[in-house]
């Protein structure tokens, strides 16, 4: 069982009013399936590159021997979801309270970001066995699986060096998804 969109929309709405920092560690985590450290290691530079194609990106040390990643960040007419209008709000926001750190979230543990984004699920109404961190790494695997996108970009996409890890992770598919997909294969 994932996180869903509906659940993850409850816990980003709830981050906002708490804080632009909280948000955007909780759209990043999600959106570019980070886990809680890879969270903490962000530096301003890794979000404030351009990519080959012009567009604002971000840069992921990935960890566990996963490759490192580079992406676009991600704009969207819903607020909640618009990565470069988020990262700009966090931006101001930090200026204001004079964090100087080059550590994009200020230099906070991987544990403390766990504890920040468990606390916006928790009160968001997500059920304790996701309310998580790793749930975030987890959400954006499935979806991307789930919308039909091929495992080797998936796994691409997560920094994943063996296809293997993405389908054994994220390409879960019940008895009636398989048994769906077998009928539509032998119509006709």
């Amino acid at each position: 069982m994932y996180l869903s969109k509906e659940q993850l929309t409850a816990t980003l709405r709830r981050a906002w009013k708490h804080s632009r920092r909280d948000h955007l560690m909780i759209l990043l985590g999600a959106q570019h399936g980070l886990r809680r450290t890879e969270i903490a290691s962000l530096t301003l530079a890794d979000v404030s590159a351009v990519d080959e194609n012009g567009c604002a990106a971000i840069t992921v040390a990935r960890l566990k021997g996963s490759f490192t990643t580079t992406q676009c960040l991600f704009t969207n007419d819903h607020i909640l979801l618009d990565e470069v209008r988020a990262l700009e709000q966090y931006l101001a926001e930090r200026r204001e309270l004079g964090i100087t750190s080059d550590l994009l979230f200020g230099g906070i543990s991987g544990v403390r970001v766990s504890q920040i984004i468990q606390s916006h699920m928790v009160a968001a109404g997500v059920s304790a066995n996701l309310a998580h961190a790793h749930s975030l790494k987890h959400f954006c695997g499935a979806t991307m699986i789930h919308m039909g996108q091929p495992v080797e970009k998936v796994a691409k996409f997560l920094g994943h060096r063996d296809c293997k890890n993405t389908i054994n992770f994220y390409a879960h598919i019940s008895d009636a998804e398989a048994s769906a997909a077998a009928q539509e294969a032998f119509k006709s």
